[in-house]
């Protein structure tokens, strides 16, 4: 992958590929789920899909850096960031809107509780603040809030990882020297600089 052209189709597809492996894995009872990856690897979808995440943000970070220079890739991420939170905003609201729906017509109570809907209802402006604070999420809506998280922090790692790359010294603490050493070595490797 050329990281200057922004986007991989090759991340991009095994992207796909995870989220509908999770999807399968999700499925109760599935016929499949002797066949996922948790049952070879010490890991599981939600993680490999996580690490492709990480390795395209990096890409997508090194590719607006280069082309417009580090302002523009940390604003690029501070409104990634702000996507992310408007859209876990979003799904917060049709998860409670959900289970709204499903306590108004009597239908399957383990999902309502599931959705947060009665300490939503009970309680209506203390909740409302709780999740935009990000002190409460309801069901679904909790990745996300890992995901602004990750997006934060692209601006404060992928420097260190291509300081390290290029012979500089990767941080102010061992800490940070063993936070990028590895990833650094699978950049240099994929990327070939």
């Amino acid at each position: 992958m050329d990281i200057r052209r922004g986007r991989s189709v090759e991340v991009d597809f095994f992207l796909g590929v995870v989220l509908i492996v999770i999807v399968l894995d999700h499925m109760p009872r599935s016929t499949l789920s002797h066949l996922m990856l948790h049952a070879y690897a010490l890991c599981d979808s939600a993680e490999v899909f996580v690490f492709l995440g990480g390795y395209a943000s990096a890409a997508a970070y090194t590719a607006v850096l280069t082309a417009r220079g580090e302002k523009a890739a940390n604003l690029r991420f501070v409104r990634r960031c702000w996507e992310i939170y408007r859209a876990y905003l979003l799904t917060a609201l049709l998860t409670l809107l959900s289970g709204a729906v499903l306590a108004l017509v009597h239908l399957n109570h383990a999902m309502v509780d599931l959705t947060g809907w009665w300490p939503f209802a009970a309680q209506p402006l203390q909740q409302t603040l709780d999740i935009a604070v990000l002190r409460r999420q309801p069901y679904l809506s909790s990745v996300l809030p890992m995901y602004m998280f990750y997006a934060l922090l692209v601006p404060a790692v992928v420097p260190l990882a291509l300081s390290a790359a290029s012979g500089g010294s990767p941080g102010r603490s061992p800490c940070c020297s063993a936070l990028t050493t590895w990833p650094t070595g699978l950049l240099i490797r994929l990327h070939g600089n």
